[in-house]
This record gives C-alpha cells, sequence and structure tokens, in this order.
C-alpha cells in the first residue's frame, strides 16, 4: 500500500500535468475537482483511466461519485478502501 502522501503526489502530478483546465492553478488536495472547473468530464474520463492502469483495477460506474472523486483527498481515501477490501 502507499503511504506517507504518495497517493496524493501521484494523483496531483498526473492531474497537474494532463488534466488542468488552467495551467496557471495551483492544485491542492482539498480543491473540488469537478465542481470549481478544475478539470472536465473528459479529463475526469481520463483520471479514471489513469488511476485504474496505475492502480491495477477497474472503477465500477457506481463508485464514480463526487464523495469518491471529488478531490484528491477524497480519491485517495477510494484508493486506500480499495486496498484495503482488496489486499
Amino acid at each position: 500500500m502507499m503511504t506517507d502522501g504518495a497517493i496524493e503526489r501521484r494523483l496531483i502530478g498526473y492531474i497537474a500535468a494532463e488534466l488542468l483546465i488552467d495551467d496557471s492553478h495551483e492544485l491542492t488536495v482539498d480543491d473540488e475537482l469537478l465542481l470549481d472547473g478544475i478539470i472536465d468530464s473528459i479529463g475526469a474520463t481520463r483520471l479514471i483511466g489513469f488511476i485504474e492502469e496505475a492502480w491495477s483495477l477497474r472503477v465500477p460506474a457506481e463508485d464514480v461519485t463526487v464523495e469518491n472523486f471529488g478531490s484528491v483527498n477524497q480519491i485517495s481515501d477510494y484508493l486506500r478502501t480499495r486496498e484495503i477490501l482488496s489486499g
């Protein structure tokens, strides 16, 4: 399991490099990705694909919610829960 902020750093690195609509925005772990317009719906789809590939898991459609994918912190919590359940 990744610890000590490794999940958050990996997610922020990907989002900042590949998905940010406004590349002058300094992304934090608590930013609301979709609600604040930091990424768009296409970016969200790409982010799910990245997560599935990077963490070798399938994200079911019913898991793609604002509660699970609203911010980097929420995504990392979701991934940690998935790792605990599968490992």
